[in-house]
């Protein structure tokens, strides 16, 4: 068992990330936005907000992916 699936305890989560990461391209900077995790999204009537974009910069995209993977692991732990 990796540390990723200990540490996140839900290999859904963690296989979701995983494939999302061949779709972000490196090869050209785009805005990001630097601080993405759960507590910046809302949900409301089956619509999604991104808030909190005071972080937002221009950057490799893999950056807010990785941010919200650590948060995951981070904060998975406390609430499986």
């Amino acid at each position: 068992m990796n540390r990723t699936f200990r540490a996140c305890r839900n290999i859904r989560i963690y296989n979701v990330l995983f494939d999302l990461k061949p779709l972000i391209s490196i090869s050209r900077p785009c805005l990001i936005h630097g601080d993405f995790n759960f507590g910046n999204i809302l949900v409301s009537d089956n619509k999604i907000t991104v808030i909190d974009w005071t972080n937002a910069r221009i950057n490799d995209p893999e950056y807010d992916i990785a941010w919200v993977s650590a948060m995951l692991r981070v904060y998975a732990s406390d609430t499986i």
